[in-house]
């Protein structure tokens, strides 16, 4: 039986694939506006491509398209890339998720977190932590670091990668904690009202 993995706490939601999901605000380290992401060869489908953030070479990926969701629109002035830190591999790692917007920042009382149903949702039960309930409406919670190492994402590229081109997920920012990332960056604009229904 699948049981929820989730925490109470403060979540960031954004809007994936049409449906408002959420992060644990831990994990997430800056918002921009969304810009322009530079293709890498053979990727997985899901991978868009990198960017580069501050000098590192950081992975996007758009998790919706991943899963068979339309893919998240690019121009417009919600639209952002959510930057998160999750451990892949036994480290730390930068990785962007493209947003179609973001959402609001939402505190989950214990008896306002569930475990995920085990049909009913694109995104498969495993790869959430659970259910955040926002009055009469339910958030998915995404596992990040599980649906990162999902084959949907990390699948084994096509034939004909060159030695000289990197596959998605050769090109993952691994975080320096003296490096700043540890801080949230939010910029202005970026966020909507917040607060529980």
């Amino acid at each position: 039986m699948t049981t929820s993995r989730a925490v109470p706490g403060q979540y960031l939601t954004f809007w994936l694939g049409g449906q408002e999901v959420a992060v644990g605000i831990g994990e997430v380290k800056e918002i921009i506006q969304h810009r322009a992401i530079t293709p890498v060869p053979a990727a997985a489908h899901g991978a868009c491509g990198v960017i580069n953030l501050r000098g590192m070479v950081v992975p996007v990926f758009d998790l919706g398209a991943a899963f068979g969701q339309p893919v998240a629109p690019t121009s417009g002035p919600r639209c952002s890339i959510v930057f998160l830190e999750v451990s892949l591999h036994g480290e730390r790692t930068l990785v962007g998720l493209t947003a179609g917007a973001v959402g609001r920042l939402i505190e989950l009382l214990p008896n306002e977190v569930q475990e995920p149903p085990p049909f009913g949702t694109w995104i498969p039960a495993g790869q959430l932590r659970g259910l955040g309930r926002l009055g009469d409406t339910f958030v998915p919670l995404l596992d990040v670091e599980r649906i990162l190492s999902s084959p949907q994402l990390m699948g084994v590229a096509p034939q004909g990668l060159g030695n000289g081109q990197a596959r998605s997920s050769d090109a993952i920012a691994r975080t320096d904690p003296g490096s700043g990332t540890g801080r949230l960056r939010l910029s202005a604009g970026h966020l909507m009202s917040g607060g529980r229904s």
